[in-house]
């Protein structure tokens, strides 16, 4: 019988026969239909490339710029240094104020040590003076003459302030201490003369606003005001630095 032979060529038609030819058929169509997109699509991408070569470069400038700016920014940094000097600063002072509003003036010495702590000057040290002072007062409506002599031994502090004016160089001080004191009185009785003397230790406490001046800032110029002989006193002093 030729029937399972009339089978087989028909499943053979269907599976592949049939396929094939409707394959061969539409091939043409593909190919035309994709050449027409890469003629469509290739320009688009050559755009594309050339957008992305020329935007590299420029990236490139822009990082540089800013690398260079970043260079090119200066670096601000504070003065940190601190220092001790061993070697002491010696003033010699002549004072003419007031204690209590009478005369008041001597010479003085002044032994300070230089600091530099992050970049400020300071200064430490001692001072003392030899102050006379004399003045006429009645006392139990006895006139009486007062000659006083004032030894002050201080600890002293100072911080230079920082100035634009080369020659010119403000500082501020404070001193502390105590201060001996003898104090001579003359008292006036009856056209007899009676002598008295009174010895005392009492605290003092000044300040010393001043500047330096000069090209070397050797001499100095300050107004100390404070406590001296439990008055108020005031007491401009002239110095020379060696």
């Amino acid at each position: 019988c030729g029937c399972p032979y009339l089978a087989c060529g028909w499943v053979t038609r269907l599976l592949i026969i049939f396929p094939m030819k409707n394959f061969v058929r539409s091939l043409p169509l593909g190919v035309v239909a994709a050449l027409s997109l890469s003629f469509v699509i290739a320009p688009g991408l050559a755009r594309a490339e050339e957008t992305v070569k020329k935007s590299r470069p420029l990236r490139k400038e822009i990082r540089i710029e800013e690398h260079v700016e970043e260079k090119s920014k200066p670096v601000v940094t504070a003065d940190t240094t601190s220092s001790l000097s061993s070697t002491s600063e010696f003033n010699l002072t002549a004072t003419v104020g007031a204690v209590d509003g009478n005369l008041t003036y001597g010479p003085g010495v002044q032994i300070e040590w230089p600091v530099t702590i992050e970049g400020n000057r300071y200064a430490f040290g001692f001072q003392t003076a030899f102050l006379y002072t004399t003045y006429d007062k009645t006392i139990a409506t006895v006139p009486t003459t007062i000659k006083a002599f004032a030894i002050p031994i201080l600890v002293t502090g100072k911080y230079h302030i920082p100035s634009s004016i080369d020659f010119l160089q403000p500082y501020f001080a404070l001193a502390a201490g105590l201060s001996f004191d003898r104090v001579n009185s003359e008292l006036n009785v009856l056209g007899t003369i009676e002598k008295r003397r009174d010895n005392g230790t009492h605290f003092v406490i000044l300040a010393r606003p001043g500047v330096t001046f000069g090209n070397t800032h050797r001499w100095f110029v300050e107004l100390p005001f404070g406590v001296l002989q439990t008055e108020f006193s005031i007491l401009p002093t002239f110095g020379v630095h060696f």
